[in-house]
């Protein structure tokens, strides 16, 4: 009888807990990530009375969780790292990037991913606090969710998933800035699919360039929401000046793990006619963009791919001290994340072992130990 009402109690705590994260995901406030006992009380009451509320944002992070486990296992894995209501931002910031990246190389034409782009940064801008959405309120919150973006709505935006995946972003947490500059790396894609234009990515800046703003910033995104949900105890220096470096770092090691991701896919991406590769890199070794096509696996580009790793090693070096500065609760984690992409790297430097059209994975044995020996670490 005891074990009985013991069990039941344990249950009711979870309960209780689980609607304290959903909640610190839906609030606006500074979170706390380790409620009281009377806060978790006062939430679990508050909640129970929200139920259509909480039915549409569950229904959103349902989705969230299906798409991104689907489509992004490297991101799926990178997410259950964390805990809490932290994990469920990340889910619902990796759920937008995923959205987007769809609907930008999976648009039915050049227009069609043009119109996309456009879309996403006017909700952005609305859902983030621009004056027309102030005056229209509700107008990326949708009774019904319909997964099917539709490209025949004149009316923006016309995908129902975009409207959903930003509605679900948790703006509060976030900053608009890093968002944008996300933008600016679909628009960098699209330059590879119209007809006899050049290479978007000419130079060595060109490269870091699109690396920043495909992953740095989604990097710094990932630091403001670990600086939210786990306010961080008094730095050594002042806190404006370590908040800069840890920033700096996080927007150098998301560059790095790009490059590792450039280097992996060079074959899937050559499938699909782009050259991630700089131009001045491949004049060097006389080469052009078609001659990548044609054969992804010719030596002079499996050099470049190796030089594209040893910039990813040597910022990698240069910015993993900063790990140790992040909030102790995500400190760990983040660590996990990036050794899994680093090993990666590790793997694509032993050689091709995949069809041109397969990603490259860790093994489950491998990925697990990476995770387990960087979870250790201190």
């Amino acid at each position: 009888m005891i074990n009985t009402v013991i069990v039941i109690g344990l249950v009711c705590f979870d309960h209780a807990i689980a609607i304290t994260e959903y909640h610190i995901a839906r609030i606006s406030e500074e979170v706390q990530a380790k409620p009281s006992l009377a806060k978790l009380v006062r939430v679990y009451k508050a909640e129970r009375r929200r139920s259509h509320e909480n039915v549409i944002f569950l229904h959103g992070l349902s989705e969230a969780v299906r798409t991104v486990s689907q489509k992004s296992q490297s991101m799926y894995m990178g997410s259950a790292m964390f805990q809490g209501g932290l994990r469920i931002d990340l889910l619902l910031l990796y759920y937008f990037c995923r959205v987007m990246d769809d609907l930008v190389d999976e648009a039915p034409n050049q227009d069609a991913a043009e119109l996309a782009i456009r879309q996403c940064s006017w909700a952005l801008k609305c859902r983030f606090g621009e004056p027309y959405a102030t005056s229209h309120p509700t107008i990326l919150r949708p009774p019904q969710y319909d997964p099917k973006p539709s490209w025949d709505e004149p009316a923006l935006p016309s995908s129902s998933a975009l409207i959903y995946a930003i509605d679900l972003l948790p703006v509060s947490r976030l900053a608009l800035a890093p968002l944008l500059g996300l933008i600016d790396g679909f628009k960098t894609d699209l330059v590879f699919a119209r007809a006899g234009a050049a290479s978007p990515i000419a130079t060595e800046d060109d490269l870091e360039l699109y690396a920043y703003n495909v992953a740095s910033v989604v990097a710094v995104s990932i630091v403001q929401l670990v600086f939210r949900h786990h306010p961080p105890a008094a730095p050594r220096c002042p806190p404006a000046e370590w908040r800069a470096r840890v920033l700096e770092a996080a927007e150098t090691m998301g560059q790095a793990l790009q490059y590792v991701n450039m280097a992996r896919d060079v074959e899937r991406d050559a499938a699909i006619g782009r050259v991630y590769l700089p131009q001045a890199w491949l004049s060097a070794e006389g080469l052009k963009p078609a001659d990548v096509v044609a054969a992804p696996h010719d030596a002079r580009v499996t050099k470049l791919r190796m030089r594209l790793l040893d910039r990813a090693d040597a910022m990698y070096r240069r910015s993993r001290g900063a790990i140790d500065e992040l909030p102790r609760e995500a400190r760990a984690s983040v660590r996990a994340v990036v050794e899994s992409y680093m090993a990666i790297g590790r793997e694509v430097r032993k050689g091709p072992r995949t069809t041109g059209r397969e990603k490259l994975k860790l093994s489950p044995w491998r990925r697990l130990w990476v995770v387990w020996r960087a979870m250790c670490a201190r």
